[in-house]
């Protein structure tokens, strides 16, 4: 898929954003805490692909049984969009300030 190139008057040259997600429904929030990991259900049988909104710096990690610590991916708030395997989970936590994280499955 080709990414078109489009000139803003304020910014300058910049990407025009990518579409959405096709989401199939599934919706998780979680607490993000900065004294604690906190993990997500297993993303479903045919989830290849998730969609993450953070309310707050937080850290990020993925996997069968996933701890995350500072060691771990900084995701900043925001949005980010990542493939994953079926049936794993991520946990999060906070970098400094506790908020709330969306995990959309598609």
């Amino acid at each position: 898929m080709s990414i078109p190139f489009v000139r803003t008057p304020v910014a300058g040259p910049a990407y025009a954003p990518l579409p959405a997600l096709p989401l199939d429904g599934t919706v998780q929030v979680l607490s993000a805490l900065a004294a604690s990991s906190t993990q997500s259900a297993a993303f479903g049988t045919a989830t290849t692909c998730i969609q993450i909104f953070a309310s707050t710096d937080v850290y990020v990690a993925a996997g069968a049984s996933p701890v995350a610590d500072n060691t771990c991916w900084l995701l900043k708030a925001g949005y980010a969009t990542y493939a994953v395997n079926p049936g794993d989970k991520i946990a999060v936590r906070a970098v400094a300030e506790d908020g709330e994280v969306r995990i959309m499955e598609a």
